[in-house]
């Protein structure tokens, strides 16, 4: 009889804490699922109309033709005094091509046009810093030839682009070309240990071949979704970059438009890396 009752007394004690503990699951579950179904997100990337908001009307536009070599004679530069043109290590390379002392260097959004027949007298009069000799003699003097722009460029068509970094030495400019663009990069040094006195605003020429002149004439520019404010919902962190690339050339590293090349609200339409022609001004 005694162990009939010790049974019974432990079968009382686990079947009340059998139902505690299901009490309390039962109610922690009820507070989870209260804490969690109120709260819910919207999706920051879907605009209340159910369209995408990713920065860019709906509509496109279709671009005028732009003239890829409008003559440089008449702008500011090109008819104003002698500049400072480096003639590269190696002109017109597939490729990148670099040497252990080279960085990359950066070029203004703008180029001038060298043309036959049409040779602006500040490039045709340029100094021409031959950059094998700095290299090797470590004497800008030596390396720099004055009123040798004429001579240096010759009859061939080019495009003329200012760097951004002092230099003393162009170790090469490189074209690739792609089947919508054709992309600049420029390599120099600006260790005055390397190859002498550096010069702030230089120029130097990219040379074209007859097939890639044409390329860029006949280039038209794609149609492109502008820019939308409106567009941009939720908080969005980062503006979308434009899409119009009026030419064929485009530059891997390219400083920002420092001033207004057509209108603010077309230039705010423009690719980062697209060059520019500059034709007056």
């Amino acid at each position: 009889m005694q162990r009939f009752f010790a049974f019974v007394s432990l079968l009382v004690i686990v079947g009340g804490a059998f139902f505690f503990v299901s009490a309390s699951h039962r109610n922690a579950s009820d507070r989870a699922t209260d804490d969690v179904s109120p709260h819910v997100y919207p999706n920051i990337y879907s605009s209340s109309d159910g369209e995408d908001s990713d920065g860019y009307a709906e509509t496109t536009v279709t671009s005028s033709p732009v003239d890829p070599f409008p003559s440089a004679s008449s702008t500011a530069v090109g008819s104003g005094e002698p500049v400072v043109l480096f003639k590269p290590v190696l002109e017109g390379a597939a490729g990148e091509q670099k040497s252990d002392s080279s960085v990359s260097i950066g070029i203004d959004a703008f180029y001038y046009s060298w043309l036959p027949g049409n040779h602006p007298r500040a490039f045709a009069a340029a100094s021409v810093v031959d950059s094998k000799v700095a290299l090797g003699t470590l004497d800008p003097a030596q390396a720099t030839t004055a009123s040798g722009g004429e001579s240096a460029l010759g009859e061939g068509t080019a495009i003329i682009v200012r760097m951004t970094k002092a230099v003393c030495a162009v170790t090469s400019v490189s074209v690739e070309e792609y089947e919508q663009g054709i992309q600049i990069a420029v390599h120099g040094v600006t260790d005055p240990a390397r190859c002498g006195q550096t010069t702030e605003g230089a120029y130097v020429a990219i040379p074209l071949t007859d097939e890639q002149v044409a390329k860029a004439r006949s280039y038209e520019a794609p149609a492109y979704h502008p820019l939308d404010d409106s567009e941009l919902k939720y908080g969005w962190q980062s503006s979308p970059e434009g899409e119009y690339s009026p030419t064929i050339f485009q530059a891997r590293s390219r400083a920002k438009l420092s001033e207004v090349w057509q209108s603010e609200e077309t230039d705010r339409q423009l690719t980062p890396h697209v060059l520019l022609p500059r034709s007056a001004g």
